[in-house]
């Protein structure tokens, strides 16, 4: 028998004499980077309903976040990320083409929430990624938040099927996260 306010109560119904309703916040997806494989995911993740931030150094990248009608932060330098807080309910998927960007931001964000951290790369990347993550001192349990590799369809290199395949394997996670 579940207790009310029991925060594993996650359903909505009656538990002993009081009714209980849970909703799960929505979903928050935090896009760093730059390109069409941003664009897109910014556009399927509006689509979903999702609450969107893009971080980018491409002005194109930022003027199509704006566009859309979605929060967007300049990037200038690495440590602009600290301007953006994550929550449990957010999702930060890191889409550089210059990987150089992806550890000087991304030793910010476990430190921060987020229930799902991924980055765009090939397993042999994403390996020099967590080495270089490694040597500027992020703790083993940090990098094990970082899933790889990024998407439920292997290998996808079109920017649509790359965006389709994050949004859903995000999407798979943050399920998990609000049912569980």
């Amino acid at each position: 028998m579940a207790v009310v306010g029991d925060p594993r109560v996650r359903t909505t119904g009656w538990h002993d004499d009081a009714i209980v309703s849970w909703h799960a916040p929505p979903l928050g997806l935090m896009i760093l980077g730059e390109g069409a494989e941003a664009m897109m995911l910014a556009q399927l993740g509006r689509a979903f309903g999702a609450n969107i931030t893009v971080l980018s150094l491409n002005g194109q990248t930022l003027a199509y976040a704006d566009g859309l009608g979605l929060c967007n932060l300049p990037l200038t330098t690495p440590s602009a990320v600290t301007e953006f807080v994550a929550d449990p309910w957010s999702a930060a998927i890191f889409l550089f083409h210059d990987h150089a960007w992806d550890p000087l931001l991304m030793e910010r964000v476990p430190s921060q929430p987020a229930f799902f951290i991924d980055a765009m790369g090939s397993r042999r990347t994403h390996a020099a990624r967590l080495d270089t993550l490694r040597s500027r001192g992020v703790r083993q349990e940090a990098l094990e938040r970082i899933v790889s590799p990024l998407g439920l369809i292997p290998s996808a290199r079109e920017p649509a099927t790359l965006a389709l395949s994050a949004l859903s394997q995000v999407v798979d996670a943050y399920r998990g996260v609000t049912t569980s």
